[in-house]
This record gives structure tokens, C-alpha cells and sequence, in this order.
């Protein structure tokens, strides 16, 4: 029988996608892959170490997981991500129950490391490497529903502010190649995605370290040629431009199809709402309200409210400004 495998991720959507490689090369490997701890012989914890919350979590559910050495068929604990990356010396000495620490940049090579278990006894460490430019051929596993995924453009950080230990956690910020972020996407559109998420530390920096300019823009227009893909959103950090607006994701299509169903609802309380109607289609509203609220914040209009489901999002403003808060919609609209 093939050797049994369980991930447990925590923390951010980086970690995620981090997550989604190691199961695509254990797949690939012929491990078998289990979705109950109870009956794995390896267990694998992807960890968030960035804030105190998210190392106590991190460090419970360690513990946790490797209470089945006792009573389930755990043989190997691995901490891997962020706190094994930042504080591996110190839990080598407090928590005697991981067999080995695989950092934020060494999980491509899990398939090493898990032999390398069964033939000593050591503790092993990989975190050494935290610049290391990825392989760009690795395989994904998919986790959650196949109708969406996320996309990863870039890791690292270079702007070091004083509260944030990201680049000590995941490096100096390195963009990946663009052809190799389409050619991603494409084969994650042979799975079934349709709509695309980029993420990365700072995703308005994109393509600065490896073009010397900032490519963003020029990454959403090609991901939208890309036929089985409906849209392409990204979370927004700094820098943002009118050129990443008007190419980001196939909003046009959607506000030009769907924008004269809006309607402008009646003053109550002196509250007042505009609903915005999306097409019955596999388009979630996350990523198209999130677009269009920016716009609104761009122009201080605040927002009481925002409800949203499955195909339509209302805004509910102060009655004072929902004329101006229309106006910005139509504008947007016809500049789309």
C-alpha cells in the first residue's frame, strides 16, 4: 500500500497555494493523498507564523495532529510554511514531536524529504533557501472548488515596513515569469476554473524586479484572452492605475450587459441603495464588488452597508450622496 499522506493549512491563501504543490508532486509520487488525519502516516502542517494569534494556532494544531503518533498511524510530523520557517531552531527544542521543518520555499521538495525520514532518525531542517526561485514545472492539486482558484504572480516582499516580518518569513519580493503565470492559468482553465484570484504580497508590484517596470496591467490583459476564463481579480495593496483598472478582469462585458438592471431604490432613513445585477453565469460577486467599491472610496463616498448574493450586490450610502455615488457607477461604466 502506498504510503498515506494528510495536509493541514493554515493562514493565508499563499499558503494555500503552497499547499495545493505539495499535494500535486505527492500525487504525482504515488502517495496517497487522505482527508482524515486518523489515517495517515505522514501528516503535514502548512503554518502561518505572521501574527501572535496565527503561531498559537499554529502551534495547537501541531499538537494536536501529533497526539495520532498515539493513536492513529502517524508516523512523520512535518511543520512546513511560515512558523517553520521563522522559528524552526526554537521548536526543534520545545516540540520534540515534529520530525522535520520545511520552510517557506522548500516545500517543492517534500517528496525528498519524507525518505529522508525513513532512513534516519534526524530531525531535518530546510529553511536556508528563503530567495530560492521556484521551479516553474511543479504540479498543483486543486483544493477547493474547481470553479475558482487561486493564482500566485509573485512572492516575497521588498518594502520591509517596521511591523511586518514577511520578507524574513518568504524573501525579497521575486515576480514570477509572465509566460509561465498564462500558462498556469490555461492549464487551470483545463480543469474547470473559471474565474482567477492573483495573489501575492504586494501585486501591484509586479514584474518591477524582473522587467524593470510594473506589468500588472499588460499580466490582467493576457489572463482575459484566455477564452474559458470569465475574470481575473486581484487584491489591491499600492500603487494602484487607471491603466490596471480598465483591464482588470471582463467587468466591461458584465456592466455593459447587466448595468441598466441597477436601479436606484427608494430613500428610507436617510439611507438610500443602488443594487447592481450580475449575469446568471459562474461569476461570483466578490472580486466585481470589491472593483466597483473602490471606485466609490475613491471619490469618499463611504459605504453603511454591502449585501451581496449570488447575483446581485446592493450599496446602501448616506441619501445625500447616492447621487454622486450613481454618477461614479455610470462614469465607470462608460469608461469600461
Amino acid at each position: 500500500m502506498n504510503k498515506t499522506v494528510y495536509i493541514e493549512t493554515l493562514g493565508c491563501s499563499k499558503n494555500q497555494v503552497d499547499s495545493e504543490v505539495m499535494m500535486g508532486l505527492l500525487h504525482d509520487a504515488k502517495y496517497q493523498l487522505v482527508s482524515d488525519p486518523l489515517y495517515a502516516e505522514i501528516i503535514i502542517v502548512n503554518t502561518c507564523g505572521f501574527i501572535e494569534s496565527a503561531k498559537e494556532e499554529s502551534i495547537d494544531t501541531l499538537l494536536s495532529l501529533a497526539e495520532y503518533k498515539k493513536t492513529g498511524q502517524c508516523k512523520f510530523l512535518i511543520a512546513a510554511g511560515c512558523l517553520a520557517q521563522r522559528y524552526a531552531k526554537e521548536l526543534e527544542v520545545e516540540l520534540s514531536e515534529i520530525d522535520a521543518f520545511v520552510g517557506t520555499t522548500a516545500f517543492e521538495d517534500i517528496i525528498k524529504i519524507i525518505p529522508l525520514l525513513q532512513e534516519s532518525n534526524d530531525i531535518i531542517s530546510r529553511t536556508e533557501e528563503i530567495d530560492r526561485i521556484f521551479d516553474e514545472t511543479l504540479p498543483r492539486k486543486i483544493t477547493d472548488s474547481t470553479h475558482f482558484a487561486y493564482l500566485k504572480i509573485s512572492e516575497g516582499c521588498d518594502n520591509r515596513c517596521t511591523y511586518c516580518i514577511i520578507p524574513k518569513l518568504r524573501g525579497k519580493y521575486r515576480s514570477r515569469p509572465m509566460d509561465a503565470i498564462i500558462s498556469e492559468a490555461k492549464a487551470l482553465a483545463k480543469q474547470g476554473v473559471k474565474e482567477l484570484i492573483l495573489i501575492a504580497q504586494d501585486t501591484t508590484r509586479y514584474g518591477i524586479d524582473l522587467y524593470g517596470k510594473y506589468r500588472l496591467a499588460e499580466l490582467l490583459s493576457e489572463l482575459n484572452k484566455i477564452e474559458a476564463i470569465n475574470d481575473s481579480f486581484y487584491t489591491v495593496s499600492r500603487g494602484i492605475t487607471e491603466t490596471t483598472l480598465i483591464v482588470n478582469s471582463k467587468l466591461n462585458e458584465i456592466l455593459e450587459a447587466n448595468f441598466k438592471k441597477s436601479k436606484l431604490l427608494s430613500q428610507t432613513n436617510n439611507l438610500s441603495a443602488i443594487t447592481i445585477k450580475l449575469p446568471e453565469e459562474n461569476v461570483t460577486t466578490e472580486g466585481i464588488y470589491y472593483f466597483i467599491l473602490k471606485a466609490l472610496a475613491w471619490q469618499n463616498i463611504s459605504l453603511e452597508e454591502v449585501i451581496s448574493t449570488t447575483n446581485e450586490f446592493t450599496i446602501v450610502v448616506e441619501s445625500k450622496l447616492i447621487s454622486q455615488a450613481f454618477k461614479v457607477l455610470s462614469e465607470l461604466n462608460q469608461n469600461l
